[in-house]
């Protein structure tokens, strides 16, 4: 069955709307209230303006990747089908309703934005590249007619503006093969059960909070699991994970973002 990439390029907009929604409000907010300049005599002569952010401060490995798009805030790549990945710089403050030292928090914030996206959450974790706190996630998104896409992501919050590293890969072909093998092991060995009304137990749950349920809401299932990537190597989720590695073992950042303001919380 052939894949369709509409509901992933749907979600992309909506992905990007989660982090960059708050743009036009922002910069609307600070142009409306913007002061006039004070006199030179008013400024203080110790005041550290911060630096401007630079889509050139973040760099890692892009071997193996062709350049579709170089822009002064975005960056893309491509191997094709199979993946993509896009680096883009954010010069307005963070949307993220808590400081990063807040796991629980930033997990539900991105599960929101999954959700909101029409994808459900697979994984969401707080990592630091060098001193700075990032955040590390990858989301699933249904595909129209069949097949699953999936988005990782690697956000670096500062103060005044963010870099956003996404790597995507969609299910394409025949469809489904990694659940479907995954759970008839399941099932044979009892770990997944079905229940009298045809419903499966034990296959699919939130990562993170067993207590959210929902018919309409888009869960992680057993099968993606990333014990499991060494067995299917070209699954867009393993495609993915080893994405995000290969990204976090080369990936550089320049001393403007090391020594820039970090990102407290609102």
């Amino acid at each position: 069955m052939k894949t369709s990439t509409d509901g992933l390029l749907s979600y992309a907009s909506k992905l990007s709307g989660f982090c960059v929604c708050f743009l036009a409000i922002f910069l609307l907010t600070a142009c409306s209230k913007a002061e006039p300049p004070k006199p030179e005599a008013e400024i203080q002569l110790n005041a550290v303006v911060p630096p401007q952010l630079s889509i050139d401060a973040v760099r890692f490995d892009t071997t193996g990747l062709t350049g579709v798009e170089s822009a002064p805030n975005t960056k893309r790549w491509t191997s094709g089908r199979a993946l993509e990945v896009s680096l883009r710089c954010i010069e307005v403050p963070p949307d993220i309703p808590c400081s990063l030292s807040n796991k629980e928090g930033i997990r539900d914030y991105f599960r929101r934005c999954a959700i909101q996206g029409g994808g459900g959450l697979v994984e969401a974790d707080v990592i630091k590249i060098g001193q700075v706190p990032c955040a590390k996630t990858i989301v699933k998104v249904p595909q129209q007619p069949s097949g699953t896409a999936y988005v990782g992501s690697i956000t670096i919050p500062l103060a005044q503006g963010s870099y956003i590293i996404r790597v995507q890969s969609v299910e394409t072909g025949i469809t489904g093969m990694r659940e479907s093998a995954i759970l008839h092991n399941l099932t044979a060995s009892g770990k997944v059960t079905i229940s009298e009304g045809g419903v499966l137990q034990n296959w699919e749950r939130d990562p993170y909070d067993p207590k959210i349920k929902g018919d309409d809401l888009v869960l992680r299932n057993q099968s993606e699991d990333e014990r499991y990537d060494k067995l299917f190597p070209t699954h867009p989720l393993t495609r993915v994970r080893v994405a995000l590695k290969a990204i976090l073992r080369t990936i550089k950042l320049d001393k403007s973002v090391l020594m820039a303001p970090p990102f407290l919380g609102p």
